[in-house]
């Protein structure tokens, strides 16, 4: 059974097949879970945190190290933490996402951009850049990436509300509303004892899974 949190990004994925293209855009298209409450994504995360994005940090491809490897565009922020929810990361993190800004490889699921200035809800699993395809990151201590894409980031507002960026996962059925969140309400639904060890997806049996299975062509 595959974790949540190995199927949140491709940059520290294996279930994608990835084959270089002489000519066109590669696509690249995969699968992912979808949680659908607060309780089921903090399971998922090793750390749990409010932060501010400072800044783009860098833009690396990614290799996974086969012959057909053909580099994945990644994006890294440099996140400021303001409140740890759940866990011990550093006070300043690195938070890896795909970067759909590339004009050769099209990636689905490549989550919403981070701005500087904004200030997130983060549920996050952690990565050692060394243990991956990565160059300038490989020594990065407090690397990670979101559980599930957009599923796992949060837009916080002044008055701490947060609100999903993929509100139809949370919403009830039949309803249209946008879900919104109290950070009282966050803060009394993590899972601060998790059922196993931090870096395997807390034990998580996958909710109903979103996407479609691997799909790569030009």
């Amino acid at each position: 059974m595959v974790s949540g949190a190995l199927v949140s990004l491709l940059v520290f994925a294996v279930w994608y097949g990835i084959k270089g293209s002489g000519w066109g855009v590669t696509q690249i298209t995969g699968f992912k879970e979808g949680h659908r409450s607060i309780e089921s994504l903090s399971v998922a995360a090793d750390v749990v945190v409010t932060g501010s994005v400072k800044r783009i940090a860098g833009r690396e491809p990614y290799y996974t190290g086969t012959t057909e490897d053909i580099g994945i565009p990644m994006v890294f922020y440099e996140v400021e933490v303001s409140e740890k929810l759940q866990g011990e990361p550093g006070d300043t993190i690195i938070v890896a996402q795909f970067d759909d800004s590339s004009t050769n490889v099209r990636l689905s699921d490549a989550g919403t951009p981070m701005e500087p200035g904004e200030q997130l809800l983060l549920f996050l699993v952690h990565r050692v850049g060394s243990e991956y395809g990565l160059k300038k990151f490989r020594d990065e201590k407090d690397l990670y990436v979101s559980v599930s894409d957009d599923n796992g980031v949060f837009e916080v507002s002044s008055d701490e509300i947060a609100i999903p960026r993929e509100p139809y996962l949370f919403r009830d059925p039949d309803s249209e509303d946008t879900p919104e969140f109290t950070m009282d309400e966050i803060r009394a639904s993590i899972v601060n004892e998790l059922p196993s060890g931090p870096g395997d997806g807390g034990g998580l049996i996958p909710e109903e899974p979103i996407g479609t299975p691997v799909s790569v062509g030009n």
